[in-house]
């Protein structure tokens, strides 16, 4: 659904397909919150706190085209699959650079910031350059993490 709505699966046959990631949560946890709007829609919101316990995981789904993997929120956005996604002990993730450009939307959510300062000295120039790059064509306005790569 996005924009903060989502609707409970109890169907498998019957979903809404409107964005790519499903949000799996423990009934008993804390910091998943939802809100009935209407027939299955809710709203949902998540406290920003460290999860200390398996209690929600959120899957996203992301497009590819042959090789490139296609930022989900701007189509403009592609990157190398290899290097988009890497593997450790046979466990698939996004790259920093491509988590990083996820969590550039929320600069509200200092932890974004933090890891954004965190980050960045352990990544080589071409990384670098691919989300300053990136960062350009998302944010053509104008991103505070443009100046920052520089």
């Amino acid at each position: 659904m996005g924009g903060g709505k989502v609707h409970l699966i109890a169907d498998i046959n019957y979903q809404k397909k409107a964005k790519l990631n499903i949000f799996c949560v423990k009934k008993e946890c804390t910091f998943f919150h939802t809100e009935h709007i209407e027939n299955d829609i809710y709203k949902c919101d998540i406290d920003h706190i460290e999860q200390k316990q398996l209690d929600y995981i959120e899957i996203l789904f992301n497009k590819c085209v042959g090789n490139e993997f296609i930022y989900s929120r701007n189509d403009l956005v592609r990157y190398e699959l290899d290097k988009a996604i890497l593997h450790k002990n046979g466990i698939a993730y996004f790259s920093p650079e491509l988590v990083l450009l996820y969590k550039s939307k929320d600069l509200l959510r200092e932890e974004n910031k933090q890891d954004f300062d965190a980050v960045i000295p352990n990544m080589s120039d071409e990384n670098k350059k691919w989300l300053h790059n990136s960062l350009i064509t998302v944010y053509p306005e104008g991103h505070d993490w443009i100046i920052k790569l520089k």
